[in-house]
């Protein structure tokens, strides 16, 4: 997988073609991604920041709990940073995307974030 951190980003580059996600503390927020078909060079590709403090990423093909490990659960360097990546598609089925909360108790994040799928369709 590739994984990239592009440093100090603008509000306004990015507020008005991502998603917004509040992530409670003590939450995740998962997207899952199904995959039907797979054609050579497909793959999932994402970015994503962090309004305020960082947070836990990992992809994982089928379940988050139960599924392959794709990308390793981790934490992220993501306030204020944007973090892309990609992985490869190898074959049809569940790939789930998952922004990890559960570590803080106290504290909700502000998720910006945007996956681009096979079919180039933002989701």
């Amino acid at each position: 997988y590739q994984r990239r951190v592009h440093g100090q980003i603008s509000k306004a580059a990015w507020i008005s073609t991502y998603n917004k996600e509040q992530v409670g503390a003590g939450k995740s927020f998962v997207k899952e991604v199904d995959i039907k078909t797979v054609k050579e060079g497909d793959s999932i590709t994402w970015e994503f920041t962090t309004e305020k403090n960082n947070i836990r990423f990992g992809v994982w093909y089928g379940p988050e709990k139960g599924g392959q490990p794709l990308v390793p659960d981790s934490k992220v360097e993501s306030e204020g940073n944007m973090i892309s990546g990609s992985i490869d598609v190898t074959k049809p089925g569940k790939y789930t995307l998952v922004w990890n909360n559960e570590y803080s108790k106290l504290t909700g994040k502000t998720l910006i974030w945007k996956v681009l799928t096979p079919n180039d369709e933002d989701i």
